[in-house]
C-alpha cells in the first residue's frame, strides 16, 4: 500500500454515529443519577406532611426572632444555638418570608436538597470510579436511602446538614475537574463552594483533608509541593471557622465540663463511636433521636461491639491498603466522622444519627468498589449485586418507616423512650409536648418525675414542671422546683421569675419582688417578669406609678398581649385618666382579652 494514500474523510453517517455515541455517554449517567434521585425522593416524600418538633425547631424556626422579624444583619453576624451558620439561617428566613410557619415549606427545601445531594453523590462516585455507572448508583442509593440519614433530612432544624453537604459535594466535584484540567477559574470555584459550605455548617472544615485524599486517590503525589500549596487557603479557612465554632460552643456551655468524664473515658467514647457508626451502616438499629451518654466512669457492655468493629476496620484497612478504594473510602469516613467522636464531649448524645450524613459516602463508595473490582465470576457478581440492591431496598423501607417517627414531638420522643426508657432528654421533651400541645398535665408530670430522678438539676424539666404546678395552683410544689433551679443555675432568669410568681401566691410579696427584679436584671427583655412585677406593685405596694411603668415595659416588649393593657387601664383609673383607661380597655378587648364590666364602668365613671 502506498504511503501517500489519502486519509479517509469521515462521512456524514459516521459523524452522526459518533455524535450519537457522545450524546449517549452524556445522557446515560444523568439517567442513572435521576433514577437514584427519584427512588430517594419517593422514599422521603412522607416527610412533607410532618410538622415541627420541640427539638430545636422553636429556636431555629417557630420562635426565632431572626426569622419572625428578619434581622438580616444579625443573621450574618451572630451565632445561633452555639453555632455560626448564617447561610442556613438565611435560607430558613427566606422560607419564613415565603410561607410563614408552614412546616411543608421547610420540609420541602430539606427534601429537595437531599434528593440533589443523592444525585451529586452519584456523580462523585461515578467519576472517582472511572465512570462506572454501578458504583455511582450503589453509592448514591446507600447514601440517599439510608435510615441513619432521616434525622438530617426530616428534622426541619437540621437544614444545616443537607445544605452544607450540597456545597461540600459541589466543591469535591469541582476539585475533580480542577485536577483533570487545572486553571484558576476551577480553583476559585472550589474555594467558593467551600466557603458556602462553611457558612452552612462548621463541619465542612474537613474538606482540605478530603481533598488530599482525592489527590492521592487520583494519582497526584503528596510529595509535590504544589499539592500542599494549593491547600493553604483551605486550611486557613478551616482553622478560622473551627476556632469560631469552639468559641461559640464554649460560650454557650455546649461543651461538657471536662471534670464530668475522665480523659480515659473520652478515649473510650471515640473508639466506640468510630466502630459503632461503621456497624450502624450495616445494621442501624435501634434508632433514636437521642442516644444518651453512659454514667461517668462506666463502660456499658454494648460498647464492646463498637470496639471490635473499630479494631476490625483499622486492621482490615491496613491489610488491604494496596487497594486504593479501601484506604480512600475508610479515610473519607474517618476524616468526616472524627469531629463527632466525643473526644471533646459536647451535647447530650454519645452518638447521633445525623453525624453519618457525609461520612457514610466513604463507606458506600468502598462497598461499591469492592463489588466492582472483585475478580469473582460474572454469575457470582450478579448475585452479589442483587444482594446489595436488596440491602438498599431494605434500607429504603427502614427509612420510610423512620420518617413517621418525625411526625411530631409526641411520636419522636415516644419512639426514643421505647429505646431508652430512662433518657431524661426524651422524657422531658415529651412531657413539654404533652403539657403545651396536648394539655395532658398528669402524663407530663409523670415524665418529668422520671427525668428528674435521672437528672435532678435539669433546668428544662424544673422550669416546665414548675409552670404546670403554677397552672394547677400548686404553688408550694412550684416554689420548690423554682427554688431548686435558682440554687443550681442562678443565672437563668426563668427560675427567678417562677419563684417570684409562686412566692407572691404564697403571701411572700417581698420575696416575689426581689425574684422578679432579679429576673429582669438577668433578662431585660422578659415581658412576663415586667408584667408580673407590675401586678405585685399594684396589689401589694399600691405603688401605681411603679406598676404602670412595668406595664409600659411589658407592652413595649410584647404589644400583642391584651392583659398588660387591661392592667395598665387599672392604673389609669387610679390616676383619674378616663381617656387613657378607655383606650387601653379597647385595645385589650381588640386583642381578645376578657374585660369585666366593673372595670369598664369604673373607667366610664371618671370625670
Amino acid at each position: 500500500m502506498s504511503k501517500n494514500q489519502p486519509k479517509k474523510v469521515p462521512t456524514s453517517k459516521s459523524k452522526k454515529s459518533a455524535q450519537a455515541k457522545s450524546s449517549r455517554k452524556l445522557v446515560q449517567p444523568i439517567l442513572w443519577a435521576l433514577g437514584a434521585c427519584i427512588l430517594t425522593g419517593i422514599v422521603f416524600i412522607p416527610m412533607l406532611s410532618n410538622g415541627f418538633t420541640n427539638w430545636d425547631d422553636q429556636f431555629y424556626i417557630t420562635s426565632n426572632p431572626m426569622l419572625l422579624d428578619p434581622d438580616w444583619n444579625a443573621i450574618f453576624t451572630r451565632p445561633l444555638m452555639a453555632n455560626y451558620h448564617p447561610l442556613t439561617v438565611f435560607t430558613l428566613a427566606l422560607n419564613f418570608q415565603l410561607s410563614n410557619l408552614s412546616p411543608f415549606s421547610y420540609h420541602l427545601v430539606n427534601w429537595l436538597l437531599h434528593v440533589l445531594n443523592t444525585g451529586l453523590v452519584f456523580f462523585l462516585a461515578y467519576r472517582l470510579s472511572n465512570r462506572n455507572h454501578w458504583v455511582g448508583l450503589i453509592t448514591a442509593l446507600l447514601f440517599g436511602l439510608h435510615p441513619m440519614h432521616v434525622e438530617s433530612v426530616a428534622w426541619a432544624s437540621e437544614r444545616k446538614d443537607v445544605l452544607y453537604t450540597f456545597f461540600f459535594l459541589l466543591a469535591l466535584l469541582s476539585y475533580l475537574k480542577y485536577i483533570q484540567h487545572p486553571d484558576a477559574k476551577k480553583y476559585i470555584m472550589v474555594v467558593l463552594f467551600f466557603i458556602l459550605s462553611l457558612l452552612s455548617k462548621p463541619a465542612a472544615v474537613t474538606l482540605p483533608l478530603v481533598l488530599l485524599l482525592m489527590d492521592a486517590f487520583m494519582g497526584r503525589s503528596l510529595k509535590d509541593s504544589k499539592v500542599w500549596l494549593e491547600k493553604i487557603p483551605f486550611f486557613v479557612l478551616s482553622i478560622v471557622f473551627g476556632l469560631l465554632a469552639i468559641k461559640f460552643q464554649h460560650q454557650s456551655q455546649a461543651i461538657i465540663a471536662p471534670e464530668i468524664y475522665p480523659f480515659w473515658q473520652k478515649v473510650i467514647f471515640s473508639v466506640y463511636g468510630f466502630g459503632e457508626y461503621v456497624k450502624r451502616f450495616f445494621w442501624p438499629f435501634p434508632m433514636s433521636a437521642i442516644h444518651p451518654f453512659p454514667e461517668a466512669g462506666m463502660i456499658p457492655a454494648s460498647f464492646y461491639v463498637g470496639f471490635l468493629v473499630s479494631v476490625l476496620t483499622i486492621v482490615g484497612t491496613w491489610l488491604f491498603r494496596k487497594k486504593k478504594y479501601v484506604w480512600f473510602g475508610v479515610g473519607f469516613y474517618a476524616v468526616n466522622v472524627a469531629l463527632v467522636l466525643q473526644l471533646l464531649t459536647f451535647g447530650h448524645a454519645i452518638i447521633a444519627e445525623r453525624y453519618t450524613y457525609v461520612p457514610y459516602i466513604g463507606i458506600g463508595f468502598w462497598l461499591a468498589m469492592a463489588w466492582a473490582t472483585s475478580n469473582l465470576s460474572e454469575g457470582i457478581k450478579r448475585g452479589m449485586l442483587i444482594v446489595v440492591l436488596g440491602f438498599c431496598g431494605f434500607m429504603g423501607i427502614s427509612a420510610f418507616q423512620q420518617i413517621k417517627v418525625w411526625k411530631n414531638s409526641g411520636a419522636l420522643w415516644s419512639h426514643a423512650i421505647e429505646t431508652y426508657p430512662n433518657s431524661y432528654m426524651a422524657r422531658t421533651n415529651r412531657a413539654q409536648y404533652l403539657s403545651a400541645k396536648e394539655g395532658k398535665y398528669e402524663e407530663a408530670l409523670a415524665d418529668f418525675a422520671i427525668a428528674l430522678q435521672v437528672e435532678p438539676n435539669d433546668s428544662f424539666s424544673l422550669i416546665n414542671r414548675a409552670t404546670i404546678y403554677i397552672n394547677q395552683q400548686n404553688f408550694q410544689a412550684a416554689y420548690a422546683d423554682a427554688d431548686s433551679l435558682v440554687k443550681h443555675v442562678p443565672h437563668i432568669a426563668k427560675g427567678h421569675y417562677l419563684r417570684g410568681v409562686a412566692a407572691f401566691q404564697l403571701n411572700q410579696p417581698e420575696q416575689a419582688l426581689a425574684d422578679l427584679t432579679k429576673a429582669i436584671q438577668l433578662d431585660p427583655d422578659s415581658e412576663e417578669a415586667y408584667s408580673y412585677r407590675g401586678v405585685v406593685f399594684y396589689n401589694y405596694k399600691q405603688d401605681y406609678n411603679a406598676a404602670k411603668a412595668d406595664f409600659d415595659q411589658a407592652i413595649l416588649r410584647d404589644p400583642k398581649k391584651g392583659g398588660n393593657y387591661k392592667n395598665r387601664a387599672r392604673c389609669w383609673i387610679k390616676f383619674g385618666k378616663k381617656a387613657e383607661a378607655l383606650n387601653d380597655i379597647a385595645m385589650a378587648q381588640s386583642l381578645g382579652e376578657n374585660v369585666v364590666d366593673d372595670l369598664i364602668q369604673a373607667a366610664q365613671a371618671l370625670p
